[in-house]
């Protein structure tokens, strides 16, 4: 009888997507619900308590996506973290397929929670508008929904729907910021989550090289603005802001990139012990 399981490598990560859900689907939908039901209620509460009568438009009072986002990156971050290292079920680098496959799937876990961080965004500003259809009229009311997604850089076809050449070049780049954020979090939470096995180290690690990287742009933005003083007397703020983003995109790509390359090398040398 012949063997029909799949062997290719589409075949081989498809099946440890499919493992993936089936071990962790029902948390995570639990987990999913739980924070739209929490972060819906304590919206409703910040909206009676500080703002009984709402007249804001499409201005957000109490934006959520950042919420979601954070929460959503420390579970994934604490679950992918478990099933790398220290597994009650099965030790993922254990499993019969390649590094580069199980680094597929990493990658498609981290890009799925994000997805899943939009769509409880979206689940709770729906919740908070059926109780207040009033909040603004129907055009404001998808720019307040929808902004995130707009705001963060992931649509990046977005500028070819306009004519106007300033408008294209303000949505590419924030669509290149929102890009190149999303790589540099994507290596750095890699490479922390593979290359400690205790969650607690692996958490504070990511910080710390979150927090040196800031620490780096801030003496980098010091140093732009003390030579732009003394070029021009006064700080060219359009210049200093072209300038960051360059600097900021350039840098996030080149870090996440370089993470990214370091935890695919701690996986594959823990996967050939």
């Amino acid at each position: 009888m012949k063997n029909n399981t799949k062997t290719n490598s589409f075949g081989r990560i498809g099946l440890l997507l499919r493992m993936e859900w089936q071990v962790n689907r029902k948390n995570i939908l639990i987990f999913t619900l739980l924070s739209v039901l929490v972060l819906a209620g304590l919206r409703e509460l910040f909206y009676n308590l500080f703002v009984p009568r709402i007249q804001i438009g499409g201005v957000d009072v109490m934006s959520l996506y950042q919420l979601f986002s954070l929460i959503f990156w420390f579970y994934g971050f604490i679950l992918l973290n478990k099933r790398v290292n220290r597994s009650d079920t099965i030790d993922y680098c254990q499993i019969p397929a390649k590094t580069c496959e199980k680094y597929v799937v990493l990658c498609l876990y981290i890009v799925f929670f994000i997805f899943l961080a939009w769509v409880a965004n979206q689940l709770c500003y729906s919740i908070n508008f059926m109780f207040h259809p009033h909040i603004g009229d129907a055009a404001r009311m998808e720019r307040q929904i929808f902004g995130p997604v707009f705001a963060n850089g992931y649509q990046i076809l977005i500028p070819w729907n306009f004519s106007d050449m300033k408008i294209k070049e303000i949505y590419l780049n924030t669509a290149s910021i929102g890009i190149s954020s999303l790589i540099f979090s994507l290596g750095t939470t890699l490479f922390c989550l593979i290359s400690f096995r205790k969650t607690i180290k692996a958490l504070f690690a990511c910080m710390g090289i979150c927090l040196v990287f800031i620490i780096l742009i801030i003496v980098l933005i010091t140093q732009v603005v003390k030579s732009l003083e003394e070029v021009y007397e006064v700080a060219d703020i359009q210049a200093l802001a072209e300038y960051l983003n360059m600097v900021m995109t350039t840098g996030s790509v080149i870090f996440g990139l370089a993470f990214m390359g370091l935890s695919y090398y701690k996986l594959k040398k823990r996967q050939l012990k």
